[in-house]
């Protein structure tokens, strides 16, 4: 054999090993980190971002509603949207348009050629007339107006349902100008600051304010109370309070590359370094989990660097580092991270632990409690994490969302701080099985009596009412004439009308909890033998009609309406049943709405589209609906399967916000 010959095969048979023990020596979970990476889209795209904007929607009302909108601008001319939409959209998505877009401020955007098009319902663009080589367009987004600055130095108004575009006489020779949810702030050659205060609705009536500032002004940034921090040409920072129109110099911004304000008097800046620094309000975590919610002076937001933009929305932050990657963080309510899905449609399997034997979803996520008394959780990266110095736990439930458990030794604990104490609630008897209600905890003692015991919230933060410090004991009513029943029951459910009871022997009762005191358990006539009962969505702090699902031995789905018979303003409401005609057969399972059929196809009733095939069979189904008179709402549903596999299908329990920057997944 020739030297040559020798080496080739030498090589090849190297490169072999290499490869076989390359594959011995992968870690089999590092391989499953590769493919749901994939499968949710990289981080480390071809997409190179080089501007960023946010989009302000105010929640007037005040009620929860955290939306956001986000943009980015590519190398390649492309523009990417993502959060606020019909439908939302909780990844980035390219905007399609026959022209290349500069600018975008609520439906108007504003093209390279200096062209401002607006959008019809249908997302159809159209361009608007006599507005031609403008370099900047804001929209007041309480108003509808428009405001657009030409090269030449003036603002031009489009109202929301004006004819044709005004030029603004009172403002000439204009360089800058920023707008917020009411107003607008405007910057002119000469570096003096205006305001138009836009809060009185009348913009024709309305007097530009002038702001006071030494120094030239270079830019301007406000939230959505037009709260506004102002830099010169110098790099001297003031705060501007346009409450009592005053202005404080504020030095420990002094130098900064990008300004934000956020809500409720959020500030953020980006330092020389690229880091991003900020202080105030910290209410939707945007300076940091392990910061209380007011900072007083500047702490670092962790894991930046390198920042050459920030953007703020009202609850949310956007940077770009100058590699153009684009990084999100705070609320996203409605997608506007860019990267955590705000709703799985389908069926969504999140991870696996063995011995559960109790889900809980009425929290503020899922909790699991195994068959040893422990009690699990899932962490930031979605691995499952024991709670600390919980054990021997027999049930968790809660009352006003507040968590209680009842351990194996009976002893019940009352958890308003996040897990990390309880405090004992002690009864008059030895406690077997608890289950929560609205203001109320239903007790099945040792001895086998019924209870309803009446718990009153005491807040720890008045102007709060969902930071409850700890809750007392206000009334204890014993249901003597019910203990021969106690026997008979299989399991105990709860809706907000009502505490229910399913027997051994496929009966049905309910006890209302709206009444002064509660009375006796009423049987739900008409019903076959049920083997399992569901309460199911409801819009809280209402008095309409609520359902409770029950299934039969035959697998068909009978509607129980519960409703009340009085007004609003009565103390001691009649809660009656009634038994809706069945139209459900050959199901399996039921949570809430949601439905498994004997086939092993899953759907959400009157909410899906189409039913589907189950991955694997279900042992375990929790739900969960939090919908209000006013405010957002949401619901979701956790399967756990034969083999201890764990799924979600519905809003993404923790999709809602995140305090730590994650970098937004492009295509």
């Amino acid at each position: 054999m020739n030297r040559g010959r020798f080496w080739m095969i030498f090589l090849g048979l190297l490169t072999l090993a290499v490869i076989v023990l390359g594959i011995r020596l992968i870690d089999p979970a590092k391989v499953q980190e590769v493919v749901q990476e994939q499968e949710s889209g990289s981080d480390l795209s071809s997409t190179r971002i080089t501007a960023i904007s946010t989009d302000r929607i105010t929640d007037a009302a005040g009620y929860g509603w955290k939306p956001g909108i986000s943009y980015a601008f590519s190398a390649d001319g492309g523009v990417w949207k993502w959060g606020y939409d019909n439908p939302l959209l909780d990844h980035p998505k390219r905007i399609e348009t026959s022209f290349t877009i500069r600018q975008i401020s609520g439906d108007f955007v504003l093209s390279d050629d200096g062209h401002v098009w607006r959008s019809d319902q249908e997302k159809n663009w159209h361009k608007e007339k006599a507005l031609s080589d403008v370099i900047a367009i804001q929209q007041i987004e309480m108003h509808g107006t428009l405001f657009a600055l030409k090269r030449d130095g003036t603002v031009w108004k489009v109202e929301r349902e004006g004819p044709v575009p005004t030029q603004m006489s009172q403002f000439s020779k204009i360089n800058v100008i920023h707008g917020t949810s009411f107003s607008l702030y405007l910057v002119d050659e000469e570096g003096r600051l205006s305001y138009l205060n836009g809060k009185g609705g009348i913009w024709d009536n309305t007097v530009a304010e002038n702001i006071s500032i030494p120094g030239k002004v270079a830019r301007v940034s406000a939230n959505v109370d037009d709260l506004a921090l102002i830099q010169t040409v110098n790099d001297e920072v003031f705060t501007f309070f346009p409450d009592d129109h005053r202005v404080v110099r504020t030095p420990s911004a002094d130098g900064a590359k990008r300004l934000a304000v956020g809500d409720k008097g959020l500030f953020l800046f980006v330092r020389p370094d690229g880091t991003i620094w900020g202080w105030g309000s910290n209410g939707s975590g945007l300076l940091g989990a392990n910061h209380p919610e007011q900072v007083e002076s500047p702490v670092q937001v962790p894991g930046l660097m390198d920042i050459v933009d920030l953007q703020l929305g009202n609850h949310h932050a956007l940077a770009l580092d100058k590699n153009g990657q684009v990084f999100s963080w705070g609320k996203n309510m409605t997608g506007q991270l860019g990267r955590i899905p705000v709703m799985f449609k389908e069926w969504k399997e999140i991870g696996q632990l063995d011995g559960i034997e109790q889900v809980i979803t009425e929290l503020d996520r899922p909790y699991f409690l195994k068959s040893d008394g422990s009690l699990w959780e899932f962490g930031d990266d979605y691995s499952m994490v024991e709670k600390k110095g919980m054990s021997a736990i027999r049930t968790l439930t809660s009352v006003y969302r507040v968590p209680i458990t009842l351990s194996e030794e009976g002893k019940i604990c009352i958890w308003t701080d996040g897990f990390t104490s309880c405090r004992g609630l002690e009864l008059p008897f030895h406690v077997k099985k608890i289950l929560g209600g609205e203001g109320r905890l239903f007790v099945q003692t040792t001895e086998d009596q019924l209870a309803v015991v009446q718990l009153e919230p005491i807040y720890d933060h008045p102007e709060k009412p969902e930071w409850i410090r700890e809750m007392g004991i206000s009334n204890i009513h014993v249901l003597e004439e019910e203990s021969d029943r106690v026997s008979q029951l299989k399991s105990f459910h709860v809706n907000h009308y009502a505490f229910l009871a399913l027997t051994h022997d496929g009966r049905v009762f309910y006890l209302p909890l709206q009444n002064k005191l509660p009375t006796a358990f009423t049987e739900v006539k008409g019903l076959p033998a049920i083997q399992e009962l569901s309460a199911a969505y409801y819009v809280g702090a209402t008095l309409d009609p609520a359902s409770v699902f029950a299934l039969d031995r035959q697998g068909v789905v009978h509607e129980i309406l519960m409703e009340s018979l009085d007004g609003e303003g009565s103390n001691d409401r009649v809660i009656q049943s009634k038994l809706l005609l069945s139209q459900e057969e050959n199901m399996a399972s039921v949570s809430g709405r949601l439905r498994i059929t004997k086939e092993g196809h899953i759907f959400e009733k009157d909410w899906s589209a189409e039913p589907k095939t189950i991955p694997q069979s279900v042992r375990l189904l929790s739900s969960t609906y939090h919908y209000w008179i006013e405010g957002p709402g949401s619901h979701y549903h956790v399967l756990v399967t034969e083999d201890d596999r764990i799924a979600l299908i519905g809003y993404n329990p923790f999709g809602k916000q995140s305090n730590h920057p994650g970098k937004v997944k492009f295509e």
